[in-house]
């Protein structure tokens, strides 16, 4: 997890109660029931839970003294407008006056018992908290300084937080490792960053929207209310070309994609003209050059611009499809790569056979038409032919390794095929980037993994005259869940269980067929049409239950 390289052993405690205590949705608890489901001693809860109350406090307080600032600021400037945003609004501890500054030493003397959590949480949600104590955490204000100033004084920034250098270098060592492994290395004198520009700027817009999620905008010298105006053109009907699609509603990631980019314009670190990304760019035509001209960029030369520009096309080409429907932009971005040769199509082509090939008919048939899941592979391969190389992905930052564990199988077998792949073909390269390509395939199939089969599941056979619509849903979930696979009525499969409104299944087959029927000695389920909440309920656990047993007594096949 991403809060992980930041949160010291405290934080990580008081994050996990925070957590908890807003899953209860307002529900009475004690420090007991607390420490037992957080598995700590009663007094280390006790101690956690007031410091929570502590910093929930110190939140109202710089909430009501930013909500105080804009009220100063209206009325001294009323042709001032609103901030568009109020996520947006920013407040640094080191800006705000001395009184306020001893707020939380007021807050800590206050009796925990004065408020509720309830009513001090209120308004808190779990992001805003995450990123309270991102604020409070140095290895995480350490990177932030050194990415938004290109560098830092590192001896400094040690005496302004009363520590040492050896501290300093002790806390930020597992980010700092995390980048190396990304291809990224930090000047040991400077603190700058080297490494390719592509590769840095990935980086830091993973950083921010990961790092200021619940917060506002992140940049000091790059202005929001500018960097809003240059999307809304690029976002504008007339733009709408090739990975560029038009947004109803600005995400902030989008914002932020387009900060970093000005951010490293204007620390003087320019992109490069990328030989593969010219490659797959040049057969396209004309591009539109967006805010990438000489109005917005004067400073820069037009072969710089040109490159900025072929690097915002690659950011939004390689954003992650989201949605559930495919798209004109998704649609055209898959036609554009297919209709010549490149080492993009001819990867992601054969890989999506190979996935595929020996699925039963229904599941291959699904696959084939999910449109998103071809578009989210094309972006995953556009990205590391471009990178050539590691880089920072959001699977980085996911807790998957029990879904990887449990999908071992379907893992290996894109492993296989990305191995086999001959050294002289031209995706033979693609090798080069197991087992991160291996994980990113992975990733973008997770919605699709019940077509998969990465566990047996229960073959169920219905035998029913009429289902309520709330039966069918609950078979519905739990079919979409991979945990069991509704057999057709005419087949001769024997099945795992039968679920009939019929009294006597097996006696009804025999009298119809003359001889004992194939599915003799199979579990059956009665499901009558009169049944209650509670038999709904039980029907769901003995199905469940079924399936965890076989998928537990079989390895996983597909």
């Amino acid at each position: 997890m991403f809060e992980a390289y930041f949160f010291d052993k405290h934080a990580d405690t008081v994050f996990r109660l925070f957590k908890l205590l807003k899953s209860l949705n307002g529900a009475p608890f004690t420090i007991n029931k607390l420490s037992k489901q957080l598995e700590m001693s009663y007094q280390q809860t006790y101690n956690a839970y007031q410091d929570v109350m502590v910093d929930l406090r110190q939140i109202q307080t710089e909430n009501a003294h930013q909500q105080t600032q804009a009220v100063q600021t209206g009325v001294m400037n009323s042709a001032l407008e609103a901030a568009p945003d109020a996520d947006l609004v920013v407040t640094e501890l080191s800006s705000v006056a001395p009184d306020y500054l001893a707020a939380k030493t007021d807050a800590a003397a206050e009796p925990a018992t004065e408020m509720s959590f309830i009513d001090v949480a209120q308004n808190i949600h779990v992001d805003n908290y995450r990123f309270y104590l991102l604020n409070h955490s140095i290895t995480f204000r350490f990177f932030d300084q050194v990415f938004q100033n290109d560098g830092i004084d590192a001896a400094a920034f040690c005496r302004e937080n009363g520590i040492s250098m050896s501290t300093l270098r002790r806390r930020i060592e597992p980010f700092r490792n995390f980048l190396q492994n990304n291809r990224i290395q930090i000047d040991p004198g400077t603190w700058e960053l080297h490494g390719g520009e592509l590769v840095i700027r990935h980086l830091l817009v993973f950083f921010y929207d990961e790092g200021y999620r619940g917060a506002g905008w992140p940049f000091h010298c790059i202005d929001h209310d500018q960097i809003l105006q240059q999307f809304s053109v690029i976002n504008a009907p007339a733009n709408q070309t090739l990975g560029i699609e038009h947004l109803s509603v600005i995400t902030k990631r989008n914002m932020l994609t387009l900060g970093v980019q000005m951010l490293r314009i204007k620390q003087g670190h320019y992109f490069a003209m990328n030989p593969r990304l010219q490659l797959l760019l040049r057969n396209f035509g004309d591009l539109a050059d967006l805010v990438f001209t000489e109005t917005y960029l004067p400073d820069c030369d037009e072969r710089t611009r040109h490159a900025e520009r072929n690097f915002y096309y690659c950011s939004r080409i390689g954003q992650i499809v989201m949605s559930t429907e495919d798209t004109p932009t998704s649609r055209q971005l898959r036609e554009y790569l297919h209709s010549f040769s490149n080492p993009v199509d001819s990867f992601v082509t054969a890989l999506f056979a190979n996935l595929t090939t020996g699925l039963d008919h229904p599941e291959e048939l699904h696959l084939r038409a999910d449109k998103v899941l071809l578009t989210n592979l094309y972006k995953v391969a556009f990205l590391y032919y471009i990178m050539d190389g590691t880089f920072v992905k959001p699977s980085d930052f996911a807790d998957t390794t029990d879904l990887f564990a449990s999908a071992h199988e379907l893992i290996d077998q894109i492993d296989t095929f990305i191995a086999q792949i001959p050294k002289a073909d031209e995706t033979h390269l693609f090798s080069r980037y197991q087992p991160d390509l291996v994980k990113s395939i992975f990733t973008v199939l997770i919605p699709d993994l019940a077509d998969f089969h990465t566990a047996p599941r229960l073959n169920v056979k219905l035998e029913m005259e009429a289902q309520s619509f709330i039966t069918k849903d609950m078979l519905n979930f739990l079919k979409d869940s991979s945990v069991i696979r509704i057999m057709n009525s005419d087949t001769q499969e024997v099945p795992d269980l039968i679920i009939t409104s019929v009294p006597n299944i097996t006696g009804m087959y025999d009298n119809m067929n003359g001889h004992d029927s194939v599915d003799s000695g199979v579990p059956t389920f009665y499901w009558g049409s009169d049944n209650h909440d509670q038999d709904l309920y039980n029907l769901l656990k003995q199905l469940t239950m079924k399936a965890h047993a076989k998928a537990a007594a079989a390895p996983p096949q597909f």
